[in-house]
This record gives C-alpha cells, sequence and structure tokens, in this order.
C-alpha cells in the first residue's frame, strides 16, 4: 500500500492506495494514529483502496476513537462502490462520515453517511 499526505486548510489529507489487509493495517495505524494525536483532523481519501479486510476497518475504528476522544474530525472520501459495500455490511457506514469526493469531504456537504 502507498499512502500519500498533503494539507489542506485544516486538514491533513490521505490518500490510500492498494489493498488495505492484515499485511498493512499495523503500519497505517502506525502511520495516521500519530496525526490525529497531534490536533489533526484528517480526510482519508480511499480513491484508490481496492480492498479492505475486517483488520482494515479494525484500524478505522480505532481511529475513530482517537478522534472522538479527542475532538478531532475524521472524515471518509472516494470510497469505491466494493470497499463502501464492505462497510454497509460491516455496519462502518453508521460509524463514519462518508463523502462521494473528497471537495465534499473538505466542505462538509454532501455526505453519504454520517
Amino acid at each position: 500500500m502507498e499512502i500519500r499526505e498533503r494539507k489542506v486548510d485544516n486538514f491533513v489529507i490521505v490518500s490510500l492506495q492498494g489493498r488495505f489487509d492484515a499485511h498493512i493495517a499495523f503500519q497505517v495505524e502506525e502511520y495516521l494514529l500519530p496525526l490525529l494525536r497531534h490536533a489533526q483532523d484528517l480526510i482519508l481519501n480511499f480513491a484508490a483502496t481496492e480492498y479492505i479486510s475486517s483488520a482494515g476497518l479494525r484500524v478505522l475504528l480505532s481511529l475513530a476513537r482517537e478522534a472522538e476522544q479527542n475532538g478531532y474530525d475524521l472524515r471518509l472520501a472516494e470510497l469505491r462502490p466494493e470497499v463502501y459495500e464492505v462497510f454497509d455490511i460491516a455496519g462502518f457506514t453508521s460509524l463514519f462520515q462518508i463523502y462521494p469526493t473528497e471537495a465534499d469531504a473538505l466542505a462538509g456537504t454532501n455526505p453519504l453517511s454520517s
């Protein structure tokens, strides 16, 4: 998996490219948790994420807890249909602010779920 990061307004946007599975989940968590712990609002862009496993979902749940405990925004954007389906089946669409586009996530408008 490739991870790219950039800052836009008050958000750090992290693009995840590849498979978010058990082989990479720990590294992704180790990368993202410090961003949340240093007062960063995050948008995770899943446009190039082709697969997410239960290990990836566990990491996202951990990030959601960290964000909630510290008052930071955690928004997800551009989930591919196959990834969105996993979120939906797992009941995660009700746990996250999910937006159709990165621009929507930045503006906080047009959520698919919240």
